[in-house]
């Protein structure tokens, strides 16, 4: 008596997996490199966030309008107690600024979803204060800052820091 025995194998094709990682999920596309990232969580280190930051546009005139936006950089260790402050410092200034913390690895924000800080925590690694690693800190705020083309002026804060103007008058004279 002899049996036959045999496994049917249908569409049966390795898996391979790339050693490419890509910086962005998104297409490459000229919208890639001049819109914000809407979500600022991505996966660069530190030497290709610093690399994709430092490109210049070479165009003289862009294609496209381009509003001037200052990047207000949050240094913090937790949370921004003085959080409803900015809120109403910003209100009604969306167009003309961006937000960037940088916050320890381990705290988690839990800012509401109609916050302006709701979503503007950057990869973070952490940061002594005094000690070297805050310089890392801050040139990784600035680095991702830098990706938004539209941001053109800079200011650093820690948690402690409040406005002692409204945003008009802080816009207007940086812009001049």
């Amino acid at each position: 008596m002899c049996m036959l025995r045999f496994a049917e194998l249908k569409n049966v094709l390795p898996v391979v997996q790339s050693r490419i990682n890509p910086c962005f999920q998104r297409q490459n596309s000229l919208e890639n490199w001049i819109r914000p990232l809407s979500n600022l969580h991505h996966s660069m280190n530190d030497a290709e966030l610093f690399w994709r930051a430092s490109f210049v546009p070479q165009m003289k005139k862009l294609p496209f309008k381009r509003t001037p936006k200052i990047a207000f950089l949050f240094l913090t260790r937790g949370s921004l107690p003085l959080a409803p402050l900015w809120e109403r410092f910003f209100k009604g200034n969306e167009e003309l600024y961006s937000i960037y913390i940088h916050n320890l690895p381990s705290y988690k924000p839990d800012f509401p979803t109609s916050s302006v800080f709701y979503g503007r925590q950057i990869p973070s690694q952490v940061a002594e204060w005094g000690d070297i690693s805050i310089t890392d800190a801050e040139r990784r705020l600035l680095a991702n800052a830098l990706l938004d083309i539209s941001n053109e002026w800079f200011i650093i804060l820690s948690e402690s820091c409040i406005p002692l103007h409204n945003f008009s008058v802080i816009y207007r004279y940086i812009s001049e």
